[in-house]
């Protein structure tokens, strides 16, 4: 291609991209330069400038497309200097300020409302006692009954009830009076907050109630209560140290009049809702920012003066230790209900860099018409015309697509289709599947100067950056693979001076929220959802407003941790932003759960913007059109949602390439279960059955090998079967893959099974046959048959591109069938003449005797949730050809069934609360509905490591952890060691492990690491050197 780059730099920028630009372009004019030039050098370039640039840059990039045009492909720097299509101003006037929206000008008058009295509690006795034994700690702690932000609310409560500041605070009692959420003059004591948030006050409460912690309960879901905020035991009335200025008050008054004037009559409560969301991040935004100001002695104007004199907080000197007031309680409010206002603006109105011209177009390239990604051509047309509509809204994506279809590029493709400003972030489950995410879209275009990769773990980001580069330089298809630094990849932009306080102790952020395209695990950006997590929740909604939200594989969550992702979902919409959702197994009650989520999203934007934002959905997937749907009230989701999916599976090909069988446990019925012999038994016969179908002919050798995967639900089960498996096959391979292993270790393992196991169609066996180590261990086998078995966790279920020869399958639920059966015959997908999957009659906690089998995972949680537990009940065998979408979407197998129905109970109170439900319409305010259904369980956690020193001294430590307090690494002792057996594979010795540790460039200590996951009470750890860890109860 043929470029032409204009400079709009000054002062030392100049200097600097001048060297740059004259590297790679010949000089044209005095800042304007031209060259032919490849893709790849443009990139270079590009980075280069990137790495420079200061907010002195501005350098834009055009494309000669002929003599007739130009086309802008990026601009480094202040974007600015140039106009929306790139030209260069010929001069510049002042332009009238643009219009601010109505629900904007709220949501700032919100903001500064809730400033100017936020801390109008911390005018008592209590809070300037603390503040006072903080600066002089003489004498006995004094109490602190009820914290600031409970009293400021009460207060201004009796304030718009009609009370003077001196009234209100007589009005104040220990015990039912202070206990209720609204005024003593109320005339309901479920009055406000506790029947939801139904006007100004409302939301007013909400924020200043609020700003440090959400309302009590802290168990169940219930209306909000004082639990989190008031001692009631404590017997003494709260008393004002001072009362606060009559021009604060007045002041607070007039700005709360503005507020209601601006909402108007007409605002509803998802009005009210959606506006204190947003006006409570500013207000939190604002009040760490103020709060973190050091102005001892330096605060000279204070419009709101108190006498005598009140502090807001303390501060501490790093050099002596001191303790001072800092700053006055009037100048604090002053300043915090200022900047507040100001932050509500700049969160509202945000507009952040995108993806660059020349990106979206590389993204955009049609696939081959006749090729097996002809169906996203299809789904981006579709997607098209929803991008042009009239009036377009945030628009849900499901897209169904079968697995190993082209999801990740697709989700991507459509991203920058629905918005002319493409910029979103891909939220993913999985640490390995994150970073692999991100492999996959650089390889799609997405330079790093434009893409975050994001997962917080410094040694997994180098891991797998070494396995990465070790597969490319084992592959001979990239000689010169490049380093890339995951801890800071991409977001190299200039983001506004007013986010520079959340920068500051947090740099990372910077790539995190600036980035176009952010690539994070799920963990970051659900705090936009979570309004506990105060600067968290602060720092992901920044990042949600003005960006769209990619979720993939959203069926992979458990009903509990499914609510937290639905709540993200929720604010995205709220947002208006796009939501794209995508899973092969997208069941009904997961879809409808989202699309609720989605819609109640959409009904508060729309009722901020006060337009008639009506939601829609579009349904796309690699078999059938795609389907655009309108999400209002008279449009059964559900219903289409299932119209839907039974096109998708009558055009799905009827050779069948997965084809599933029992695999009977003899002597193993449901009533009675059986010995674990007995099951280890059956899975032993499915084995040997399957390997004697599948094993083909290795090269030069006449003998013929087979590879395995057989899929368990627990790690316990894994350890103990693949012990049971090696000593029963002895000529045979057996690896055990899970989570408890050697981080170093379980990289090794994954590596080689990503080498060995990519099987396209033309290269089939090819990797394995030329193998070394493949080739020696079938050399020195002394028999004719060789298998190779992988035992697996549900860790292979997601992010792990495998293609096994045949599987066998415990079951815990339809999605443990499908996932895991969709890594049998995977890249070649050719068609068999026998069975290849083989789905256990019982499964291990079945077999065991216990009463409730499917779970953990699996969604069973009582007794009665399945109507059985015998496989050969659950599924339709006359039906069941092909393990593929059939079994979750064809209504025929009550397993499928059953799955449905705990889904839709499990998933309906959690529901209720997030749409404010009648009966529900103030639990989402507090902290209870957070904590019981949270994306991740509060579990203990060991982490235990083997020190090898210089000498070759062994030692087990391990460094315990709960609820994140910090610890120590101490001297511990394992429960026992069991020795290796001779046929494991893929394991390495302790002295292999410290190897390759040092060749990945991790210090040994960081990679002979291990995480221990206690689910209850915690007992002794064993090590089976052939195999993994495990906990001896």
């Amino acid at each position: 291609m043929y470029i032409t780059l204009i400079s709009a730099c000054e002062k030392r920028a100049l200097k600097r991209t001048r060297a740059v630009l004259d590297s790679y372009a010949i000089r044209i004019g005095a800042r304007t330069w031209g060259t032919p030039i490849t893709h790849e050098g443009l990139q270079e370039m590009r980075a280069l400038l990137r790495r420079s640039a200061t907010r002195q840059t501005a350098v834009a990039c055009y494309r000669n497309q002929g003599a007739a045009r130009m086309t802008l492909l990026w601009i480094v720097g202040a974007r600015s200097r140039f106009g929306p299509t790139g030209h260069y101003p010929a001069g510049t006037r002042r332009c009238a300020r643009r219009t601010v929206p109505t629900w904007v000008r709220a949501a700032c008058l919100l903001a500064q409302a809730a400033g100017l009295g936020h801390d109008l509690g911390k005018t008592g006795v209590s809070f300037t006692d603390k503040l006072r034994y903080a600066v002089n700690p003489s004498g006995q702690r004094p109490s602190d009954p009820v914290r600031h932000e409970w009293l400021s609310m009460r207060l201004l409560q009796g304030l718009r009830a009609g009370q003077g500041i001196d009234e209100a605070w007589a009005s104040l009692k220990l015990g039912v009076t202070l206990k209720t959420l609204s005024s003593a003059r109320s005339k309901s004591p479920r009055s406000g907050l506790s029947v939801g948030m139904l006007d100004a006050g409302d939301a007013f409460d909400y924020l200043v109630g609020t700003h440090h912690k959400l309302f009590g309960p802290l168990k169940g879901l219930g209306r909000p209560d004082s639990s989190r905020h008031a001692d009631l035991n404590v017997r003494a009335n709260p008393q004002p140290a001072a009362l606060p200025p009559s021009i604060l008050i007045n002041d607070l008054r007039r700005t709360l009049e503005r507020l209601v004037q601006c909402a108007g009559p007409s605002a509803s409560p998802e009005f009210w809702r959606g506006l204190a969301t947003l006006a409570r991040a500013a207000l939190i935004l604002a009040d760490h920012e103020v709060s973190s100001w050091k102005m001892v002695g330096q605060c000279r104007k204070d419009p709101y003066a108190m006498s005598p004199m009140l502090y807001a907080n303390t501060h501490k000197d790093q050099e002596t230790g001191q303790i001072a007031y800092n700053q006055p309680l009037g100048w604090h409010l002053d300043q915090v209900s200022r900047i507040a206002a100001d932050r509500a603006y700049r969160i509202a109105t945000l507009r952040l860099p995108a993806l660059s011209a020349e990106t979206v177009e590389r993204l955009l390239i049609p696939a081959d018409g006749h090729g097996p990604f002809a169906w996203q051509n299809r789904a981006i047309e579709a997607a098209r015309q929803l991008a042009e509509r009239p009036d377009p809204g945030p628009i849900l994506v499901l897209n169904i697509a079968a697995t190993g279809t082209g999801k990740t590029r697709l989700n991507a493709q459509i991203a920058c289709t629905l918005n002319p400003r493409p910029r979103f972030a891909v939220a993913l489950n999985l640490r390995t599947l994150t970073l692999q995410t991100g492999d996959a879209l650089r390889a799609l275009g997405i330079g790093d100067d434009e893409l975050a990769t994001v997962i917080g773990d410094r040694v997994a980001e180098q891991l797998h950056e070494w396995q990465s580069t070790a597969l490319n330089l084992a592959d001979e298809e990239d000689e010169d693979a490049q380093d890339r630094d995951y801890e800071a990849v991409g977001g190299e932009v200039e983001l506004p001076d007013w986010m520079n306080h959340l920068l500051r102790r947090r740099p990372r952020w910077k790539s995190i929220l600036g980035a176009p395209v952010l690539v994070s695990t799920i963990d970051f950006l659900v705090n936009a959802g979570e309004p506990g997590r105060q600067g968290n929740h602060v720092a992901a909604l920044l990042r949600l407003a003005d960006s769209d939200l990619v979720l993939d594989e959203i069926d992979g969550y458990e009903p509990q941790a499914l609510v937290a992702v639905l709540r993200l979902i929720q604010a995205a919409a709220l947002c208006g932003r796009h939501v794209i959702c995508s899973s092969a197994t997208l069941a009904t009650p997961i879809a409808h759960a989202v699309q609720q989520a989605f819609s109640n999203g959409v009904r508060m934007r729309a009722a901020l913007e006060r337009r008639a934002l009506t939601p829609m959905a579009l349904i796309v997937n690699d078999r059938s059109p795609p389907a655009i749907l309108t999400l209002d009230a008279e449009v059964d989701f559900q219903e289409r949602y299932r119209d839907y999916t039974q096109c998708m599976i009558a055009a799905l090909p009827t050779a069948i390439s997965r084809w599933p069988y029992l695999q009977r446990i003899d002597g193993c019925s449901e009533a009675d279960g059986c010995s674990e012999t007995a099951w280890r038994n059956g899975v032993l016969a499915a084995v040997t059955r399957l390997h004697g179908a599948h094993a083909w002919p290795f090269r030069d050798t006449g003998k013929r090998v087979s590879f395995g995967l057989v899929r368990v639900a627990n790690i316990r089960t894994a350890i103990a079967l693949a012990r049971f498996l090696a000593e029963q096959l002895p000529h045979a391979r057996i690896a055990c893959y899970h989570s408890q292993d050697m981080l170093i270790q379980r990289v090794h393992k994954e590596r080689r099974l990503d080498w060995l196991l990519t099987r396209s169609s033309k290269q089939s066996n090819e990797r394995i046959e030329k193998d070394p180590e493949i080739r020696a261990l079938v050399a020195q086998s002394s028999v004719d048959h060789v298998p190779f078995i992988v035992v697996a966790t549900p860790v292979e279920e997601v992010g792990r591109d495998h293609d096994f020869d045949w599987g066998v399958l415990e079951p815990s639920g339809t999605h443990s069938l499908i996932q895991p059966g969709g890594r049998v015959n995977r890249h070649r997908n050719w068609p068999v003449t026998e069975p290849n999957i083989a789905i256990l009659q019982f499964n291990a906690r079945c077999a065991r005797g216990e009463s409730i089998v499917f779970c953990q995972p699996g969604l069973e949680v009582s007794v009665g949730d399945y109507d059985s537990h015998d496989l050969d009940k659950l599924l339709d065998w006359t039906c069941l050809t092909s393990l593929d979408a059939r079994l979750r979407f064809s209504g025929e197998h009550r397993f499928a069934q059953c799955d449905e129905k705990i889904l839709e109970k499990r998933l309906s109170e959690p529901m209720a609360v997030l749409c404010a439900d009648p009966g529900y319409a103030s639990a989402w305010m507090t902290e209870g509905f957070y904590r019981k259904y949270p994306l991740r369980e509060d579990r203990q956690q060991d982490e235990w490591r083997l020190v090898i020193d210089s000498d070759g001294h062994e030692a087990w430590e391990m460094y315990k952890t709960h609820r994140g307090q910090q610890g120590e690494w101490l001297r511990r002792n394992l429960a026992s060691t069991i020795k290796p057996v001779s046929n494991d594979w893929l394991t390495l010795s302790k002295t292999e492990m410290d190897d390759l540790c040092r060749s990945a460039g991790i210090k040994p200590e960081s990679g002979l690491r291990l995480t221990i996951d206690h689910r209850g009470t915690a007992g002794d750890l064993i090590w089976d050197q052939s195999f993994g860890f495990t906990m001896q109860y």
